[in-house]
């Protein structure tokens, strides 16, 4: 594992960027991991078919949080069309961190939530 990208996962885990919650979300989706016990809410505001802006929050563990505040700051401003077709591996390269069969749900739980609320 890469120094440099551990680092970045756990900057991300301490300093998360989109935490909390929007005022006025156009969607909002709440999804459990009941495997370890991360709970996490990811609102949205859609305007012009964009993510104009996201939050998470929740709680969980350590990669939920971190896998969140990338994969949020990834997609913040994109087409919800260009999103469709995005792939889970997506938020495993932006960790760039090995994730082990059993964290992979909590890696990728944001992914999971923003899945469900641009495919509804």
């Amino acid at each position: 594992m890469s120094t440099l990208y551990s680092e970045n996962v756990i900057d991300h885990y301490q300093n998360p960027r989109n935490w909390g919650k929007l005022k006025n979300p156009t969607k909002a989706y709440t999804l459990h991991n009941p495997l370890c016990g991360d709970s996490m809410t990811i609102d949205i505001h859609v305007e012009d078919e964009k993510i104009k802006d996201i939050a998470f929050s929740g709680s969980g563990c350590a990669i939920s949080h971190a896998g969140a505040s990338l994969f949020t700051e990834h997609i913040k401003g994109k087409k919800i069309s260009d999103l469709r077709n995005i792939e889970k591996s997506v938020i495993l390269q932006l960790m760039g961190i090995h994730i082990s069969p059993i964290r992979l749900k909590c890696a990728t739980l944001a992914f999971a939530i923003v899945r469900h609320i641009i495919t509804r």
